[in-house]
Formats: structure tokens, C-alpha cells, sequence
């Protein structure tokens, strides 16, 4: 039987680090670049993982689509219809075979701490560089992964990654207090704000807002639509154990 056991997740924070070539450089006002681009996160082996919006999905060359829904429906993961969720695209720069979403569940095997695979869903055969595997509709559950993807490498060894969804963060100035006017805020219908991520390393972006044509500006819109600036899937491996 097939058990996957779980790093401790400060070590993978560690190895992903390691496998980016360390610390992105801190942006500071003194040197930022203004980007839509989404917070993406990338191993070792090439793939990357992000909360996108149709606007990236437009620039790959082919998408596979899965319902993540299937999955929560298969694993009776609570309500399922009035969930809307993030869209998800994974992609890489190698081609992935025999890749898959898999359902994960804990458990503790001989005092350890494991994960087992209980299901595949929406195989894709070979998943090319250009295109990407798209899930919709996911919902993160909680700080333990219930799922993941698995595929075969370059070197035919079948590879298994967990994720966790992660909004951990801040925006500065807080565009979202009720005891201020937020277009007090807006000088000539712009106003410049500093996004913080705290996951597997911090991070800050400065972005630009504008006003619309009438001169207003409404943050829960805004925040809706560009989810994928902050919101991200922290991914990392789990060992596969085989016993016989």
C-alpha cells in the first residue's frame, strides 16, 4: 500500500526556498515596479501554481479544466454548491506525464504522521510546457492539505505535492476600514498600496489603484476581482513510501 508521509512543513518552507535560489528581494519604495502579475509558487522541478484570473489564462497555449467540485462531492467536503472558489492553473517548464489531481486524507501509521492518496481525478496524459491544468471552483479547507497533484517526471519517478491555500497578509493603507472615506485617500484618482505576503517568505508589491470613470472606487469589487495578486497555494512535496 501506497502511504505518503508529510514534512515538517518548516523544512519544505526551507527546501522551497532552496529550490528558488533563496529570498526574492524585498521591494521597497525606492525601487518597486508597479505589477498584476499573481503571486505564483515554483519548485524545483519547474512547475508553478497560481490563483488566476482569464486574462492569464488567455496566455497559455492549451488548458485541461477540472471542477474542483467533482473532488469535494467524491470526499462529501461539506457544501459544495454555494461555494464559489479561486480559479487555479498549474503549468511547468518540462513536460509532466500521467498528471492528476489526488484527494489526500491524514493519518498516523506506526506513530507517524502520514498522508494516503485515496483518489485520482482528471488525468491528463502529458501536461506540455505552454499549457496549463486548470482547477475551478477550489476551496481551500482549513491549514491541512485535502488534496493535491501527483505525475511522473522527466526521469519516471511518480512525484506527489500537497497544497494549502494561503491569504496571509496585509494591505497598507487599509483600504477596507470602515471608519475611514477610502477616496480621502486618492490623489487625482490614484492611490498607491503596499501588499504584504507572509507565507513561505515575505513579500511586498506596490500597486496602483485608480478610480473609475465617476470617480469612485469600491474595495470589495476590487478585491474580488484581483484575488490573484495575494491570494496564493503554497505547495510542497510529500514522500511516497511503498510497502510491501
Amino acid at each position: 500500500m501506497k502511504k505518503i508521509i508529510l514534512m515538517a512543513f518548516c523544512l519544505c518552507v526551507a527546501f522551497m526556498l532552496i529550490a528558488c535560489g533563496g529570498n526574492p528581494q524585498e521591494l521597497s519604495p525606492g525601487n518597486y515596479t508597479h505589477t498584476q502579475e499573481p503571486r505564483t509558487e515554483r519548485m524545483d522541478v519547474g512547475i508553478q501554481i497560481a490563483v488566476v484570473n482569464d486574462e492569464i489564462l488567455n496566455t497559455f497555449d492549451h488548458i485541461y479544466e477540472f471542477d474542483y467540485t467533482v473532488l469535494r462531492r467524491a470526499r462529501d467536503m461539506g457544501d459544495v454548491e454555494n461555494l464559489n472558489g479561486d480559479t487555479l492553473a498549474i503549468w511547468a517548464d518540462t513536460p509532466l506525464r500521467h498528471f492528476e489531481v489526488m484527494a489526500v486524507a491524514p493519518d498516523s501509521i506506526n506513530d507517524e504522521f502520514v498522508f494516503i492518496p485515496l483518489e485520482t481525478f482528471g488525468l491528463v496524459e502529458e501536461l506540455l510546457p505552454g499549457q496549463a491544468f486548470v482547477i475551478h471552483s477550489y476551496v481551500g479547507l482549513g491549514t491541512m492539505p485535502a488534496s493535491g497533484f501527483t505525475f511522473m517526471d522527466e526521469n519516471g519517478e511518480t512525484r506527489y505535492f500537497a497544497m494549502i491555500h494561503d491569504e496571509s497578509g496585509s494591505i497598507e493603507p487599509n483600504i477596507f476600514d470602515p471608519n475611514i472615506n477610502i477616496l480621502d485617500l486618492f490623489e487625482n484618482g490614484r492611490l498607491e498600496i503596499a501588499v504584504t505576503s507572509q507565507s513561505a517568505y515575505i513579500e511586498t508589491r506596490y500597486i496602483t489603484l485608480v478610480t473609475d470613470e465617476n470617480g469612485n472606487f469600491d474595495p470589495q469589487t476590487w478585491f474580488q476581482e484581483n484575488r490573484h495578486l495575494w491570494a496564493a497555494i503554497i505547495i510542497y512535496e510529500i514522500t511516497d513510501q511503498i510497502s510491501k
